[in-house]
């Protein structure tokens, strides 16, 4: 078995940016509901 010890961080560095793009998401998702429903309330 062969291990690659430099290919270990990039893949590590690839995990931490797709998962902290799926926060980015959800995060972004919900200030958008945020706004929306701030804008729904201020309108009527």
């Amino acid at each position: 078995m062969i291990e690659d010890k430099s290919f270990l961080p990039l893949f590590n560095h690839l995990q931490f940016i797709s998962s902290l793009r799926m926060v980015i998401k959800k995060q972004f998702s919900e200030l958008i509901n945020w706004i929306a429903l701030f804008l729904i309330t201020n309108g009527s």
